[in-house]
């Protein structure tokens, strides 16, 4: 394994104190995915990867793709051109390596490329896209990039990131691997020992400062140096994953470890200690719905004759391959809350004698959303999301269309739900709903050339209902203004709540 010579510091490559990268440098897989957390040493990994593969194995090259231009200039000129000068074996084959997008090696070239743009991956030719930081990625970037892959006889794929939240990225590319943990064997009882799952537990204190990584059976001091992969899932024979910990990095002693726990934990920065330390994907309960939250607010009392009941129907659409519907209607304090599918836009015409106002989604099929608007003229609007609208809801009523920020609409969504606003019925269709809504969750992105920060939610799954519901709070926006002002009633029997009123 010394073959690979020297780091990109000068320094003697050696697996001394890193025994766990034995098995992932030596790994011939043609799709891994590495869920790290910092300093592990996988980056190195993948820089080796693509320099000898180049000289040895692609005839095409490798696409290397990082979140932004920036991170492609100090990612060649600190990380890349350092190993390559340091190890006369590489330096050999290479032209021009002072090139920081595109170096040739050999016969071959890796191309060094960020994902902000759609011009920087999309003529290159490729056998092997490694994304490094894939959770900060412009993902349809990515998967543009993917594509460079189709002419090659080998279409490796290699990917690499901190974890930001469940299921998406790299966290859901690893959890369709076989999911390879590596297991630390206590010395003392013979124990294999998982201690990304018994943290914060596997931390024992014997004394102040005096922390030792522990074994969860004997609860005496484990070997870092003594461990072996273990697939979870060894059918999930396609898809080769790693998931690495700074609990058993080299440089990181378990006093450290636990002191930044309880700063975080303290300070309510826990996501960047499971992201960045634990190299686990995180979200904190306030970012994301989860469907058992959701399914709480079914009520067996829902009126089966909700579409006549008194008061303003409002009606939410998101397209998709189905149409998903969101009905509201405000009932004493609560609002009632009702999902539904249909196939095409034909069947939304029963509904309109009972809708006060409708928004759907302009996109993709903007003709026939068009024509529905068109219909039912002040009714029903077209919906854009605008990331620099801000506050207030844009209304156009000439052009049948209504703008506002993505993100501040799904906060005020979100915490209708989350703070128990709505009322959902028992049907398959509030399923579907309560999991749509568990599939969103808010991400923090930050420009690094900027230095700005922004809230997204971002999708993890199939999320129609999420947005349908958006939709109809949008329409319902001058209802809900005054939401507070009614939570006396919301102690109320159910029974009256849905009880029609008497005139």
């Amino acid at each position: 394994m010394e073959e690979f010579g020297f780091t990109e510091a000068g320094e003697k490559f050696s697996f001394v104190g890193r025994e766990y990268l034995l098995q992932p440098y030596a790994d011939e897989h043609p799709y891994q995915v590495h869920k790290k957390c910092t300093q592990v040493g996988i980056t190195t990994k993948a820089i080796f990867s693509a320099l000898f593969s180049c000289i040895n194995l692609y005839p095409k090259g490798v696409l290397y793709l990082f979140p932004t231009e920036k991170d492609v200039r100090d990612f060649s000129r600190t990380r890349v051109n350092p190993i390559i000068n340091y190890n006369p074996e590489i330096s050999q084959w290479v032209n021009d390596a002072d090139t920081m997008g595109l170096k040739q090696i050999k016969k071959s070239f890796l191309y060094l490329r960020g994902t902000k743009s759609r011009s920087g991956a999309k003529s290159i030719p490729a056998d092997k896209l490694i994304a490094d930081e894939l959770d900060e990625m412009d993902l349809f970037i990515y998967e543009m990039a993917r594509k460079r892959l189709s002419d090659s006889t080998f279409k490796h794929i290699e990917l690499l990131s901190n974890p930001s939240l469940p299921d998406f990225a790299i966290d859901k590319e690893f959890q369709a691997s076989d999911q390879q943990h590596y297991l630390l064997k206590c010395p003392h009882c013979g124990q294999y020992n998982d201690v990304n799952e018994t943290f914060p537990d596997c931390l024992v204190e014997r004394a102040k400062d005096d922390v030792i990584l522990a074994c969860f059976k004997c609860r005496k001091e484990l070997d870092k140096s003594n461990g072996k992969w273990v697939a979870k899932y060894p059918s999930n024979k396609d898809v080769r994953g790693y998931q690495y910990t700074q609990l058993w990095a080299k440089n990181v002693t378990p006093l450290e470890i636990l002191k930044e726990y309880r700063k975080a934990k303290a300070e309510g920065k826990l996501q960047n200690f499971y992201n960045l330390t634990l190299g686990l994907a995180y979200v904190s309960a306030k970012d994301r719905l989860t469907v058992e939250q959701v399914l709480s607010l079914r009520d067996e009392e829902f009126p089966e004759n909700f579409f006549q009941i008194d008061g303003n129907l409002y009606m939410g659409i998101d397209q998709g391959k189905d149409l998903h519907i969101v009905f509201k209607k405000r009932c004493k304090g609560k609002i009632l809350t009702y999902p539904v599918v249909e196939v095409d836009f034909k069947e939304l015409d029963k509904y309109m004698k009972y809708v006060t106002r409708c928004v759907i989604d302009a996109l993709p099929e903007t003709r026939n959303a068009k024509a529905f608007a068109e219909r039912f003229a002040g009714i029903v609007y077209l919906n854009y999301y605008n990331e620099h609208q801000k506050d207030s809801y844009k209304w156009d009523d000439e052009r049948m269309i209504v703008q506002e920020n993505r993100t501040e609409s799904m906060d005020a969504s979100h915490c209708l739900i989350n703070e128990g606003d709505i009322v959902l019925p028992f049907s398959d269709s509030a399923i579907e709903y309560a999991q749509h809504c568990h599939n969103t969750a808010k991400k923090l992105y930050e420009d690094e050339e900027t230095g700005s920060k922004r809230y997204v939610w971002v999708k993890l799954g199939p999320d129609h209902y999420r947005h349908a519901d958006n939709y109809a709070n949008i329409a319902m926006s001058e209802e809900l203004s005054d939401i507070n002002n009614h939570s006396e009633d919301i102690g109320e029997d159910l029974n009256e709540k849905f009880a029609k009123e008497e005139d």
